[in-house]
């Protein structure tokens, strides 16, 4: 033991020397046995195909075989000696896959599907999502959309999603890359849904590899394919003037690599969530283009380029019943560029070294209409009450991201070992132009207010963890994390940095139960967008010159387990959560511009349940129930805000819900699909929040399918059938007022030989 641990306290010594940095993992192992009758088969050829990859190796002389440096993802694993053979299409997830393939004479095989069940290692709310699940659910156009069906999971402003009681904080990885989230904005409709193939979400007993925010942490493998080259497309026409065509296209590169590429372009006219019931007008667009190409390199080793590009506009929807003139036209343009490259390294076929560079790019402008916003401002009590003062919001944001991660992973008969570390440098240029209206707090005439101040970060990351195999169903994960960031401008320079420990123990009573119990440290900077110091001692006096904005300090403490119900499985979980600087994000107005705010001290207790089962042809059917109670009190930080309307006690976060549960079902044959999802919140009252009122919601959402071709099929999407005309937010002082999108009806043809789930 004691030279175990001198490993682990030299592992991140030895990462430096090397210039070798890592980060989230991925790539993983795929592993088994092949058998005929019983009994081992030595010398079969087994080939694993996806992801734009094709793997081949033999079975050993026992009928084992392994294959290393895999990207997380969906495959097909094929087996065949002489006459027999195999062929099963399988998950490939963070924590690998292992399977046993029974040979069969040829004109028996059939094109099965592996079963795939919850990782009893796991969190027990965790899950994946892939296939059908993805591409059939109702709302499979929308990462927040499938996020609201997680347990915990409560909808905020604009496609927010607040899980596990937290503010809006979803860690995105993309093929093993998190994705830098520099801007103050919400993050998540910036990728395609269509270009995933497979996501697996992470929601609590974090392992030390994961970092930055902790809401929820999902791990997204890209959508790729094998074989010979071909198109698939999606043309939807819907109400509410939705209306998109998507286009994909794959094809292989030599023997053994491949490409994906495609591209998609929505027109919608409810593109956010509106402050009134029934918007004047909401229109919005988007236009994504996506590539994929990985090439094997040398044994097990390959290449994975992904390129994503998004350009999405936003018609901000006016505030009418506070006298917003209908006429009022602010635009909201967003353009972003995400571009990773890894290489996967075998080591043997028990080591994987991954490691490459990134690059994001993300340019938000908001364009005002400065008569009409300021037309409601006749009446108000701006001089006396800064609260009810109107202004006019235009802004340009621009945030470039340059970073180098790496992961190395080591996977032994008792222990695996990962280790790494990861830099990234964030610089964002801003503009801000905000005119507050005339008879103001400061003077008479209308004051405008710029900001064009640049921030400047830079952040370091390192981990090593142990997964040790202690025998008798017993294993421990024990892991340690550095984080930390230095962020500047012209007017502050802070830096910030946490030692954080990670310990797990779980107890496995067979291959489909276990319980565990976790103790984690989180750390969670603070948007690198920030209004300068001046601005915020003009605005608000009360902050002075000090730049106290803090990033936020977690202790997780966790217990849960893995049941098995008949052919379901049970996911417990029971997490407290004790917060220090609570960081909470302010909304301007109806606008997408969003403020980073501290609150002093913070607690989320969560109580989780989760039944689900995997279907044939990748389908899924689940029910979660979650109690929450999410509370915080004093004021952390002073930049934009009056410290003395902060409550001295604990009060009820404005985005939380006491339960919540959703259940839902994706079924495929031969003929078609159908799927259906069903989300119950219960709301807040006054009593229970001070500044805020959302009503309880209940909302069913269905689609059908029917194949009329070999390669084409037509279908009917209906989104919140009942019609519930609910307030995501109703009266938040941070927030707003945001109404959810009423009943609407879509029709589906998709065509083409990638048509079938992924």
């Amino acid at each position: 033991m004691v030279r175990i641990f001198a490993f682990l306290c030299l592992l991140p010594l030895l990462s430096a020397a090397l210039n070798v940095p890592a980060a989230a993992q991925s790539a993983s192992f795929v592993s088994g046995v092949v058998r005929s009758q019983g009994r081992p088969v030595a010398n079969a050829a087994v080939t694993l195909s996806g992801n734009n990859l094709v793997f081949r190796t033999v079975s050993h002389a026992d009928g084992s075989f392994s294959f290393s440096a895999v990207p997380l993802g969906l495959y097909r694993i094929a087996a065949q000696k002489d006459r027999y053979a195999t062929d099963v299409a399988l998950e490939v997830p963070s924590g690998g896959a292992q399977l046993r393939l029974d040979l069969a004479e040829l004109k028996e095989i059939s094109n099965t599907r592996t079963q795939a069940r919850p990782n009893i290692l796991a969190s027990g709310s965790s899950l994946s999502i892939s296939g059908a699940g993805l591409q059939y659910a109702p709302n499979a156009k929308s990462f927040p959309n499938i996020l609201a069906q997680l347990p915990s999971a409560a909808r905020g402003s604009n496609g927010q999603i607040h899980v596990n009681g937290d503010h809006g904080f979803v860690n995105y990885i993309i093929d093993g890359v998190p994705v830098p989230q520099a801007l103050s904005r919400v993050l998540g409709t910036e990728f395609d849904v269509a270009n995933v193939g497979y996501a697996e979400i992470i929601e609590g007993a974090f392992p030390a590899q994961y970092g930055d925010k902790f809401g929820a942490v999902i791990n997204i493998a890209t959508r790729a394919g094998s074989g010979s080259a071909g198109f698939s497309g999606e043309l939807i026409q819907g109400s509410l003037g939705l209306a998109e065509s998507d286009l994909l296209y794959h094809a292989p590169v030599g023997a053994a690599g491949g490409m994906t590429f495609s591209n998609r372009i929505q027109r919608d006219g409810w593109a956010l969530d509106p402050p009134v019931p029934n918007p004047v007008h909401d229109a919005g667009s988007i236009a994504t283009q996506f590539l994929r190409v990985s090439l094997p390199v040398h044994g097990f080793d390959n290449i994975n380029l992904d390129l994503n590009h998004t350009y999405q506009t936003f018609q901000i929807p006016p505030d009418t019943t506070n006298g917003q003139p209908a006429s009022t036209d602010d635009v909201e343009t967003q353009d972003d560029t995400f571009v990773t490259l890894q290489y996967h390294h075998a080591i043997g076929t028990s080591g994987i070294l991954s490691f490459g560079p990134s690059f994001k790019r993300s340019h938000i402008k908001d364009f005002n209409d400065l008569a009409n916003d300021l037309a409601g401002a006749a009446g108000d009590d701006c001089s006396s009450n800064p609260s009810d003062c109107v202004f006019s919001a235009a802004s340009d944001r621009l945030s470039t991201s340059y970073g180098f991660s790496g992961d190395y992973d080591f996977r032994g008969s008792r222990h695996e070992i990962r280790a790494g570390a990861a830099y990234r440098n964030d610089n964002i240029a801003k503009l801000y132009n905000i005119t507050l209206q005339g008879d103001n707090f400061i003077q008479s005439a209308p004051l405008q207010i710029v900001d064009n101040t640049p921030n400047v970060a830079h952040s370091q990351s390192a981990y090593v963890q142990d997964s040790w195999k202690m025998g008798g169903g017993w294993s421990a994960d024990l892991g340690l994390r550095q984080d930390s960031f230095q962020l500047k401008s012209s007017d502050f320079a802070v830096g910030y940095a946490q030692l954080s420990p990670r310990l797990k123990l779980t107890r496995a009573f067979g291959s489909r139960a276990s319980a565990y119990i976790y103790y984690g440290r989180l750390f969670v900077p603070f948007s690198f967008e920030n209004v300068s110091g001046g601005n915020a001692q003009f605005l608000n006096p009360a902050s002075g010159t000090t730049f106290d904005l803090k990033p936020q300090r977690d202790s997780l403490y966790e217990a849960g387990a893995h049941l098995p119900v008949g052919a379901y499985d049970l996911g417990l979980r029971v997490a407290h959560y004790a917060l220090t600087n609570v960081v909470d994000d302010g909304q301007v107005g109806s606008t997408n511009i969003h403020q980073d705010i501290n609150f002093a001290q913070g607690v989320i207790d969560i109580e989780s349940a989760l039944l689900q089962r995997a279907l044939t042809q990748g389908g899924r059917a689940y029910v979660s129930l979650t109690h929450s109670r999410a509370f915080s009190k004093g004021c952390g930080s002073s930049l934009l805000i009056d410290c003395s309307a902060f409550p001295d006690d604990f009060a009820q976060a404005d985005h939380d819900q006491r339960w919540d549960a959703t259940a839902g079902i994706v079924s495929v044959d031969q003929t078609g699909y159908f799927s259906a999802e069903t989300e119950y919140g219960s709301g807040l009252s006054t009593t229970a929040c001070d500044t805020c009122k959302v009503p309880p919601h209940l909302t069913f959402d269905f689609a059908y399918g029917l194949n009329v071709g070999r390669n084409a099929s037509l279908g009917l999407a209906i989104r919140n059938a009942l019609n519930d005309r609910y307030a995501i937010t109703l009266n938040s002082s941070l927030q707003g007022t945001h109404f959810a999108r009423p009943r609407s009806v879509e029709l589906h043809l998709m065509f083409g030989s990638n048509s079938k789930p992924r």
